[in-house]
């Protein structure tokens, strides 16, 4: 299990507000720009289930299994690049020009993002895709 560190931004009832640290692993990271709040570069926040009472300031640890965060690498920045891909070809197979296939294309890219968006929803129910508050 990987770890990150973070600050209690604010608590309600069974749900806590996290702004997380960046990381020795963000500053080597590619996408690391995809991940910071629009507002401060520095932080990123994340709402996750407590049944511990946090006040706003705390220290805090979570942890997370690299496998969900691989997986979910693979649906965000993967998946609509295959969409993509396939779609042209289909479009090509179907309507014979590249103007419909390169339509296609977009519209299977398009359909990408409802596709991880519906599977993202999904993964939100499982506790190996959670993140856990450790300490």
């Amino acid at each position: 299990m990987e770890h990150e560190y973070g600050t209690v931004v604010k608590m309600e009832d069974d749900r806590v507000v996290i702004r997380l640290e960046t990381s020795e692993q963000c500053n080597s990271c590619g996408a690391k720009d995809c991940c910071v709040s629009l507002g401060d570069e520095n932080a990123r926040q994340m709402e996750l289930p407590t049944r511990r009472k946090f006040n706003v300031g705390d220290s805090i640890t979570i942890g997370y299994e690299p496998s969900s965060r691989i997986f979910s690498a693979f649906l965000v920045f993967i998946l609509p690049i295959l969409f993509l891909i396939i779609g042209y070809f289909v479009g090509i197979k179907i309507f014979a020009s590249e103007g419909k296939a390169i339509l296609s294309a977009f519209a299977a890219l398009a359909i990408s993002f409802i596709f991880v968006r519906a599977i993202a929803k999904l993964l939100e129910q499982r506790e190996s895709f959670t993140p856990v508050i450790v300490e």
